[in-house]
């Protein structure tokens, strides 16, 4: 019995979104990301208290404008995030098959919201900023007031040249601007859209004098006023007030503007300029958006942790606590929730095969699989082996506590983002077998992953933010070879993933032996004697040593140590 067809009820060779951009609009894109959106009952949660405080608002202030959603890279941030913009502003999202559904409605129905979606769709006239921070070039744009403003003249169909959107209200303000399209069309022969990116000042400065002779009589002044225009400052007040009141063109009353920010920790980094922007950013949308605006972050950090890494000041975190009132903390069970229904659900009738394998082997399951001496894992359980299985039941939640000790610093936390690997990402990649791995999805019942292949799974990841480990294990010790038919290289692997949460899971050999048992065919006994035999030709070679029981993998200079 194949692990696909047999077992899995959804194709592991389906193209599926990993990584979710949050202003990736795309018809095919956002039908695949809602519709297999997989809300866990604290995410469900988390938007009731979000609704339920958007729709306090049409009473009038509301201070609880401001929202902080944390959680690892991969925690899915960033389709919550998604969800909510689509849930908020009533977008036309396309099926498969051609037809148009309201987006609030359907994602209401998977939300369990139905009773407050026709408050959202009939009180409110929403419109949504999607926002993804890391996609914005941090010298153009040096602080999120400033690219906030720049996305609001995108979404007016303004210039996103901050200098040159300014003109361009100008001419609004005093009446001219459709006259000027019209006039920059017969005199260069443009369209002022595709005009304004490459030839924007020659055509400004002889369009001042056209509609604003009596201010700029002259080219010179004209130039002037437009250099003048490069330099102005936008300040957080002013980006809330021009918030407030495209709000108010929407809809006096009933309009609404949200701001979604998704990646604020990795833009913020260690820069304490931009933490301040932030802060006082917030203060003006709750003290000035009068419940119009609403600004919505995501970082892989909770406030606290954000704050204390930039600065000591306990009066910074205080303040931004009291702007940002609603914390929504996204944990890893909603991972691995969303792991086991998307990638590893089980076919109806595959499940009381799976129950009845268990129960037969249950005895060796647990001798070859438990971890000892371990801190709150997920217990290897017949539920949990049916959920998570061929990985181990504790496979996916190790994996992303391995995966946040590895990340040491905002850069590792920008690297790893910039190659979109997720959770979901790196199971899909073993079970149709990406980047030499063999493909799981093809194995017979009775195949367990172990952490080698985790390992090989994140191999690109490792070579950018674990580069010294990754090449010894890569250039030095895949030269040992085998012992005893196991691939030496395996089992360095394997430790490597475990001592980067050794408190959690000491190195042990009876530890490394589970997390390396790969067939329920395989002679207990025997496999760890066979890992025992690697782990000694390790230390031979002075790639690890071993203290009171536990094992550690060197770094090229203690191995030199070592070997002296």
């Amino acid at each position: 019995m194949k692990i696909w067809p047999d077992l899995l009820e959804k194709d592991p060779y389906r193209d599926i979104i990993s990584v979710v951009k949050v202003n990736d609009h795309r018809p095919e894109i956002v039908w695949m990301e809602l519709e297999e959106y997989v809300p866990t009952d604290e995410v469900k949660n988390y938007f009731r208290k979000f609704v339920e405080e958007f729709i306090e608002s049409r009473r009038g202030l509301s201070e609880n404008v401001c929202v902080w959603i944390s959680g690892f890279f991969g925690s899915g941030k960033s389709h919550f995030l998604k969800v909510l913009g689509y849930l908020l502003e009533n977008r036309k999202i396309l099926t498969p098959d051609g037809l148009e559904v309201e987006s609030t409605q359907y994602l209401a129905n998977k939300l369990g919201l139905q009773n407050l979606a026709p408050l959202l769709t009939k009180e409110f006239r929403t419109k949504v900023l999607f926002i993804n921070l890391l996609d914005y070039d941090h010298a153009i744009d040096p602080t999120i007031s400033r690219l906030v403003y720049r996305k609001l003249m995108e979404e007016k169909g303004l210039s996103d040249k901050i200098w040159v959107s300014i003109w361009e209200e100008e001419f609004q303000r005093v009446g001219v601007y459709d006259k000027f399209k019209q006039w920059v069309k017969k005199e260069f022969g443009m369209v002022w859209e595709e005009a304004r990116k490459l030839h924007a000042e020659r055509i400004l400065r002889k369009a001042f004098i056209e509609f604003m002779g009596s201010l700029y009589s002259e080219e010179k002044d004209a130039e002037k006023a437009i250099e003048e225009s490069k330099k102005i400052e936008i300040e957080p007040s002013f980006v809330v007030r021009k918030l407030k009141e495209f709000a108010e063109e929407i809809d006096r009353n009933k309009g609404r503007i949200v701001v979604l920010l998704d990646e604020v920790g990795l833009y913020v980094g260690d820069d304490k300029d931009r933490l301040t922007d932030l802060k006082t950013l917030a203060e003006h949308v709750v003290k000035e958006g009068e419940g119009k605006v609403w600004l919505i972050a995501t970082a892989q950090e909770a406030l606290p942790e954000m704050v204390e890494r930039l600065t000591a000041e306990r009066e910074v975190l205080d303040y931004l606590r009291d702007r940002f009132r609603l914390n929504l903390p996204l944990t890893p069970a909603g991972v691995e929730k969303v792991v086991s229904e998307r990638m590893l659900k089980k076919r109806v009738e595959a499940i009381e095969q799976l129950r009845e394998f268990y129960q037969k082997n249950a005895g060796k399951i647990l001798q070859a699989l438990a971890l000892k001496q371990t801190k709150q894992i997920i217990e290897i359980n017949e539920e949990n082996f049916i959920r998570f299985y061929p990985f181990y039941s504790y496979s996916v939640s190790l994996l992303q506590e391995i995966s946040r000790a590895l990340v040491r610093s905002i850069e590792d936390a920008r690297r790893l983002s910039a190659r979109e690997r997720s959770m979901l990402k790196i199971v899909h990649a073993i079970l149709r077998g990406e980047g030499g791995i063999d493909a799981v999805a093809e194995k017979q019942l009775g195949f367990f992953v172990t952490f080698d292949v985790l390992y090989d799974a994140i191999s690109q990841d490792l070579r950018f933010i674990k580069s010294d480990y990754h090449n010894i294990i890569d250039n030095e010790i895949g030269k040992i070879g085998e012992v005893d038919g196991i691939k030496v290289s395996s089992v360095a692997k394997a430790l490597f993933l475990l001592q980067n949460i050794g408190e959690k899971v000491p190195t042990t050999l009876e530890n490394l032996s589970a997390v390396l048992f790969s067939d329920i065919s395989c002679d207990i006994n025997t496999h760890k004697e066979a890992i025992k035999n690697c782990l000694g030709k390790l230390k031979e070679y002075g790639w690890v040593v071993e203290e009171d029981g536990k094992y550690r993998l060197l770094t090229y200079e203690e191995h030199n140590i070592e070997r002296i």
